[in-house]
């Protein structure tokens, strides 16, 4: 009888040890997840966050998910993501973009320098229209002319709907974007302004006539094209001064393509260049502003290929009457038919009288285009570099300057010399004009 109840008893505490292990392995195994959970927190990045509460253990991944979407999507999608198509494009051209408005201006610089292109071989069309009547292409030219100017519109309303989207939440750029959008949606005003007079042209009464008037139409595209392109290598130049990466642009990109001057940002970078070297400001310098008169009628006439290369042919003959054996003097192209030149240890007066045999130069000359004589006339607005001029201020009071000049009638220089713009009385000196061909 003793031994039987010591048997019972034996088999109770087996039967209680394996109840105890069976209820503990579940014990075990939430200290080993938990151990592993404490594990992957410490690699995780510390930008991720681990949730207020834990999802109960039947909860999949997807129902994890739908917790957050919000989250989710966030975490996925940056303030400033730029779209797949422009990554792909700027890729191609090997353009890095360190911002969504840095991507907007490089991908709008490159397509309307394709747009204005394509207007470009369009105009050739017409004016090959207008001195071969027999022709019976127009129809064609303005189909095509048509679909141009669809696409393009396109693309600007595109990018301006990435930039409205992208509202208020682009940082210190944010002013810039709003500023790129207004103008492009002027620009799509302007442009389907044109587009409409160019539809009520009639070519059916005097073909000749109604080419005449599609070439002066299609002329004022060319010329927006001219101003957004000006527009975005301002805007493109804006970024990269408030990223503080003057000092990383390449050399190319300091160079004017065309005419083979300076440009902008190669301007820029010698100014600040000149006063990081000089920071009291003591050395003098001055910089003038040259402005082709009337290029538009040229334009009209001849056609913006062969204005491109009479602008090339103007950078050229800049660079070689500006004095250069000390390597301070520069000529740079502005934007359009502007160009600047930027002369150190000089004074306002010296550079005036520099820029006056430079202005009586070119209007002596005589210009050959295509067996076709003309001359050419420049005005001219200098200034001195004062210490405490920054960029924007020089080149305002550059511009105002040289619209002074235009305003005296064209063909004239004007000086300001900190107390508003005067004319310029022309010198006596006399100079010998070229014969130049525009290659």
């Amino acid at each position: 009888m003793i031994w039987f109840i010591l048997g019972i008893g034996v088999f109770n505490l087996a039967i209680g040890f394996a109840v105890a292990l069976y209820v503990d392995r579940p014990r075990e195994v939430l200290s080993e997840q938990m151990s592993a959970s404490k594990s992957a927190s410490k690699l995780a990045p510390p930008s991720e966050t681990v949730p207020a509460e834990t999802p109960p253990a039947t909860s999949s991944v997807a129902d994890t998910a739908q917790v957050n979407p919000v989250l989710a999507d966030d975490e996925a999608t940056p303030t400033d993501e730029i779209p797949d198509e422009w990554l792909d494009q700027l890729e191609s051209e090997n353009i890095v973009a360190g911002s969504f408005v840095e991507a907007s201006v490089q991908v709008l610089r490159l397509e309307v320098g394709r747009y204005r292109d394509c207007l470009i071989a369009i105009d050739r069309r017409v004016r090959e229209c207008l001195h071969d009547t027999q022709k019976q292409d127009l129809s064609e030219i303005l189909t095509e002319l048509k679909q141009t100017n669809q696409d393009w519109l396109a693309q600007q309303e595109d990018a301006a709907d990435h930039l409205a989207a992208r509202s208020g939440s682009l940082g210190a750029l944010e002013a810039m974007g709003v500023q790129l959008e207004e103008t492009l949606l002027e620009q799509t005003a302007q442009i389907e302004s044109t587009c409409k007079t160019i539809d009520q042209l009639d070519f059916q009464t005097d073909v000749q006539t109604g080419c005449r008037r599609l070439i002066s139409e299609t002329r004022k595209l060319i010329d927006l094209a001219h101003s957004l392109r000006d527009r975005m290598q301002e805007s493109l130049l804006a970024v990269v001064k408030a990223e503080n990466r003057l000092d990383e642009l390449e050399k190319n990109l300091l160079v004017d393509s065309l005419t083979g001057c300076g440009n902008r940002s190669g301007l820029e970078r010698l100014l600040a260049d000149l006063w990081r070297d000089d920071p009291s400001r003591l050395r003098q310098a001055s910089c003038a502003m040259i402005d082709i008169d009337r290029l538009s009628r040229l334009s009209e006439r001849f056609g913006a290929i062969a204005c491109d290369r009479l602008l090339a042919s103007v950078g050229k003959l800049l660079e070689e009457m500006v004095r250069d054996n000390r390597g301070t003097d520069v000529v740079a192209r502005y934007d359009g038919q502007r160009f600047v030149v930027f002369m150190i240890d000089t004074g306002p007066r010296a550079q005036t009288s520099a820029m006056e045999r430079i202005r009586k130069t070119i209007a002596e000359s005589t210009f050959e285009l295509n067996g076709d004589e003309f001359e050419l006339t420049v005005s001219c607005g200098v200034t001195e570099v004062l210490t405490d001029d920054t960029t924007d201020v020089l080149y305002q009071r550059m511009r105002r300057t040289v619209e002074c000049a235009k305003k005296q009638g064209r063909n004239r220089s004007c000086l300001d010399e900190g107390h508003g713009a005067m004319a310029v009385d022309p010198p006596e000196f006399e100079v010998k004009g070229r014969r130049l061909h525009v290659a």
